[in-house]
């Protein structure tokens, strides 16, 4: 896991806490195989546990054993999702005449670009590029620390508007 960045790494730790030791505490390593696993997707399945949970899940216990689970299949999202929520411009808008010093800067790039908070908190005056109206994404920040972006995807240049320029 000293690989792996940190919020993967308490995600890891909690899932090994939450669902992994307790269910397979008892079970030999080598009984962990496809067919159980596909006994736990059910089961987690069952608890309410999302897709994306579960698929985590099996991932996480195949870094542990060192194993792939072929076979295992994840069930269909077939839940409705709930539409995601957002601010309007005029909110968006509300909101940076109301703030103050830097929480203004942070709103209106917040609210122009669609960065995530941690890039947006791990930007640096070198990474705004007025000239070509341009953000460069090369950091982002974790509870404090500086870390690299989420994914290599999430190295990019992010185009501003003249105004927020």
């Amino acid at each position: 896991m000293t690989l792996l960045k940190p919020s993967t790494q308490r995600n890891m730790r909690s899932q090994i806490r939450k669902y992994l030791r307790p269910r397979l505490l008892n079970t030999a390593v080598d009984r962990i195989d496809s067919d159980l696993v596909r006994e736990l997707v059910i089961e987690w399945h069952s608890q309410g546990c999302g897709r994306a949970t579960i698929r985590n899940l099996v991932v996480t216990l195949g870094l542990i054993l060192g194993k792939r689970f072929k076979g295992v299949k994840l069930p269909k999202q077939v839940d409705a999702q709930e539409e995601a929520r957002w601010f309007t411009q005029e909110q968006s808008q509300q909101i940076v005449a109301l703030s103050e010093g830097m929480h203004k800067v942070l709103f209106a790039v917040a609210a122009g670009t669609g960065m995530r908070a941690g890039e947006l908190f791990g930007l640096k005056i070198e990474d705004v590029d007025l000239a070509n109206s341009l953000i460069h994404v090369r950091r982002s920040v974790w509870e404090g620390n500086q870390q690299a972006p989420k994914t290599m995807n999430a190295y990019r240049k992010v185009g501003i508007d003249a105004e927020l320029a």
